[in-house]
């Protein structure tokens, strides 16, 4: 099968499709972030078949450049936390250690896999893709009917300090400052110590770390390798 061909057998469920197909919930008023979760798990969903039918792995990487690619938003740690989080028994994440091929160095990612069998297919005509997706719909809605008191009931997950949440952000920051790390280590063995300015100093970071988005992140995590490596 040619991978245009695997690429039309991804079938997504979009949140406006999710939300025709639980009913008895009227009440609850999805907000844009709640219908981006939504949109981006089931975005996952499909990025995470699409790996696999690729023969690739699942690991956090793959998925997020995947993600991105299908909706034009950056896919970080925090919503992987929230999915994690409101569907536990369906996430599962394994830490890992892979080898860089570029900068021979070792790295840490996560390997994600969606435990499909969690849920049964509730019609003949729904697929187990379907059905997971119109899972997570669910439990989201669960969530937010039990905390409609709160002004933003996905806050509380950060307030309540889960354990899936800290550590996720915490490596993604640890993972971005050793790709910044690298990069400097790079830039000096290729100019052998030739003076360069700040200018092209930020323009090589930007190029190669993904993760950032503006100069004062470039700024912070610069004076953090200094502190951590003066010579």
């Amino acid at each position: 099968m040619r991978m245009t061909q695997m690429m039309k057998t991804i079938m997504t469920v979009s949140p406006g499709d999710s939300q025709s197909l639980i009913s008895g919930r009227g009440s609850i008023k999805l907000l844009e972030r709640h219908k981006n979760l939504l949109n981006l798990f089931n975005k996952m969903e499909s990025s995470i078949r699409l790996l696999r039918l690729r023969k690739k792995m699942t690991t956090f990487k793959n998925i997020a450049t995947q993600v991105e690619v299908l909706t034009k938003r950056k896919f970080s740690h925090s919503p992987l936390a929230q999915m994690k989080y409101l569907f536990p028994e369906a996430i599962q994440i394994n830490r890992i250690l892979l080898h860089d091929e570029k900068s021979l160095c070792m790295y840490a990612d996560m390997e994600i896999t969606l435990v499909m069998n969690v849920v049964e297919c509730g019609r003949p005509d729904q697929s187990p893709s379907m059905a997971i997706c119109e899972a997570f719909y669910s439990k989201l809605l669960n969530f937010l009917d039990a905390h409609h008191k709160e002004n933003d009931p996905m806050c509380i997950i950060g307030k309540e300090k889960i354990n899936q949440v800290d550590p996720l952000d915490t490596q993604e920051k640890l993972g971005s400052l050793r790709v910044t790390f690298d990069i400097v280590c790079d830039i000096s063995r290729s100019t052998k110590n030739s003076l360069m300015t700040k200018q092209e100093l930020f323009h090589n970071i930007l190029a190669n770390n993904l993760e950032i988005e503006e100069i004062g992140e470039i700024e912070e995590q610069l004076h953090i390798v200094e502190d951590l490596a003066p010579d």
